[in-house]
């Protein structure tokens, strides 16, 4: 509870009406050489199904804490980073740059490939991450999902969402880090990630999801997430949407 009460003070650093994190889940930005002492950034590890920190659930980046943002995904070693904003419209933090354009925040230069992948749902971009004081280069896959109308609680439809659930996933499978999920609050968007994929997996594994029972684990990590029925009701038109699309999942119990 300490922890929490002083993660709430940091002011600069968590945007007004965002989830705060306790320092249980939390990671700890070390990278050597940093300018600032703070090892504080609004984000917290949360498991999948299968594999224990799977995702990072972050608030998007603040003017004032890009840096960090790209500090947590260097030291993570993440390779895929999935975006729920337009970063002007939503006034995100901005931690890339226009095609082809190179970005510098702090320690770190950001490159955008030029060519930009868009599908019917999301758009994907190459990004480059060079961090100055030791001149190392990392590859990120940027999702930035497109489906997810301003100012709704869930995307546009399961089925959308779902199909990106799936290609991060796939993505990610080479991937020796965390995928980086965010958006304004670090709860609303990326909880609902979380829980519909892990309940996907589940469903795969064992058939039987109980829908109940993964919302009350995300939100041990993320206490905001899930917060109205609309989303609840999201999460299990995805489970009847899965199951409707292949005869594999004709025997899954749902709770």
């Amino acid at each position: 509870m300490k922890a929490l009460k002083r993660n709430t003070t940091l002011t600069n650093k968590n945007r007004e009406g965002a989830d705060i994190p306790s320092d249980e889940n939390r990671p700890r930005l070390y990278l050597p050489g940093r300018s600032d002492t703070s090892d504080y950034i609004n984000a917290v590890y949360m498991d999948s199904f299968k594999v224990k920190r799977r995702y990072i659930a972050a608030q998007s980046p603040l003017s004032v804490t890009v840096q960090d943002f790209l500090t947590l995904i260097f030291q993570e070693n993440c390779t895929v980073v999935v975006s729920f904003h337009d970063l002007i419209t939503d006034k995100v933090g901005v931690f890339y740059p226009a095609d082809n354009q190179v970005l510098v925040v702090g320690d770190f230069e950001v490159t955008t490939d030029r060519k930009v992948d868009k599908r019917d749902n999301w758009v994907m971009r190459t990004l480059s991450l060079k961090y100055k004081k030791d001149g190392r280069v990392k590859a990120v896959t940027h999702i930035q999902y497109t489906d997810w109308p301003q100012g709704s609680n869930v995307p546009t439809s399961p089925a959308s969402f779902i199909h990106v659930i799936h290609f991060v996933g796939q993505l990610a499978d080479a991937s020796s880090g965390p995928i980086v999920l965010h958006c304004l609050d670090g709860a609303k968007h990326c909880g609902l990630f979380c829980t519909v994929s892990n309940l996907l997996e589940k469903m795969e594994l064992e058939q039987e999801v109980s829908v109940v029972n993964e919302v009350r684990r995300v939100q041990t990590r993320r206490r905001k997430a899930i917060a109205n029925i609309e989303q609840f009701n999201f999460c299990y038109e995805c489970v009847l949407q899965q199951i409707g699309s292949s005869n594999t999942y004709s025997n899954v119990g749902v709770k």
